[in-house]
């Protein structure tokens, strides 16, 4: 049944803020668990014993689980409501932390991984909801930008205290500095997250999320393997074909199921289809280089993780400032997002180039990486203003 939805006319400042201010605490813990999860690489593979082309499953699986659950994630918040799906979220965070604390091997690692993914992976979907429902249009961007602030915080410190504690102790003591803050999240959230309207519910899409479930897992599987097994293998091959059959049969479910997973017609949207290619070509070039450089400074530099962790921070700690600086423009100007999109894309280029050795040396990366990250927070808030 369809719960009447609050407008932002109904929340005061304080009640905003402090909104704010809970839901930022767990983009923080998510986000220090992720980047501890990279920081401790190199320690994994040694202590469970597990080869360089596996161990990016203990990012890539949770990743897999998380598109499929971020997809179905406006049915859960019709079957649950915002609130209480942001307490199941930051509940199965903290139970994926301490079970990757406790894993025994690496299948079980890889699980709990999985379930702190999944659960942590919602809560910037469930964010922008919120905002969007809490705040009036002209404080949407500065609000973002405080929350986005977690995804600065979380990697700019949490591998700090995690570092730290590597130089003492096993990689799975790292993952005890979340229990804390996802406790206290989820008690501050039961006590003063605001009870928010519920959109009617849905029937779930079955063989949508089954045929998305497949295309993405086989696709992912055989880009992976593809080095190791040969590309011309059968067994890629035959990956490839599954693949591609599960994706074209999710098209042809979404198009005609009367309440789709995914509602395709959005992509009849011109800004909101060049908003996500620019999203799936940025996030494709952070996550596919980002989690690399913690194993390459250990492995290959001779890095300590307590020095990998100080040369993370200012590029973090510069990724918030340009967050928060975007969302305020963003809230006190007309001006369409499309320059900085560009800017930002073309900054971005030039500090991959220099990165894999073209114009520069060394002693110019860090200060370039510092400003990918300040293109890469134009780029947040500039791509949310484009989809509006």
């Amino acid at each position: 049944m369809e719960t009447p939805t609050p407008t932002s006319s109904h929340f005061g400042v304080r009640e905003r803020w402090l909104t704010t201010a809970l839901l930022g605490l767990g983009l923080i813990t998510f986000a220090i668990d992720a980047s501890n999860t990279q920081l401790i690489l190199p320690q994994v593979m040694t202590s469970l014993r597990v080869e360089l082309y596996e161990i990016h499953w203990i990012l890539t699986a949770p990743g897999i689980a998380r598109t499929v659950v971020i997809a179905a994630t406006g049915w859960l918040i019709g079957w649950w409501g915002p609130r209480t799906l942001y307490l199941i979220c930051i509940g199965s965070m903290a139970i994926g932390s301490l079970g990757s604390m406790l894993a025994w091997d690496w299948p079980s690692l890889i699980f709990f991984r999985i379930l702190a993914g999944v659960g942590g992976g919602m809560i910037p979907q469930l964010s922008q909801a919120i905002f969007y429902q809490i705040f009036p249009p002209g404080q949407r961007g500065m609000a973002l930008g405080f929350a986005l602030m977690g995804w600065s915080i979380g990697p700019a410190f949490g591998p700090l205290m995690g570092g730290n504690l590597l130089e003492s102790a096993s990689w799975r003591i790292v993952y005890t500095m979340t229990l804390p803050l996802s406790g206290l999240g989820f008690i501050l959230a039961w006590w003063w997250l605001p009870h928010l309207g519920r959109p009617e519910r849905r029937r779930l899409d079955y063989y949508g999320s089954l045929t998305m479930a497949v295309a993405v897992s086989t696709l992912i599987l055989a880009l992976t393997q593809g080095n190791r097994e040969g590309w011309d293998s059968q067994y890629i091959l035959t990956l490839f074909a599954i693949a591609g059959a599960a994706a074209v049969a999710f098209v042809v479910v979404e198009l005609y199921h009367p309440e789709p997973l995914v509602d395709l017609r959005l992509f009849g949207s011109v800004p909101f289809v060049m908003a996500m290619v620019v999203m799936f070509l940025t996030t494709m070039t952070l996550r596919g280089t980002g989690p690399m450089f913690a194993v390459l400074m250990q492995r290959l530099l001779g890095f300590g993780p307590l020095l990998v962790a100080w040369a993370q921070m200012p590029p973090n700690l510069i990724y918030g400032v340009g967050v928060l600086l975007v969302g305020r423009l963003s809230d006190r100007t007309s001006v369409r997002p499309s320059p900085h999109l560009c800017a930002g894309d073309l900054r971005a280029a030039d500090v991959c180039g220099d990165l894999c050795g073209f114009p520069g040396d060394q002693r110019g990366h860090h200060p370039r990486h510092v400003h990918d990250f300040f293109d890469r927070a134009f780029h947040c808030r500039s791509l949310h203003c484009l989809a509006e």
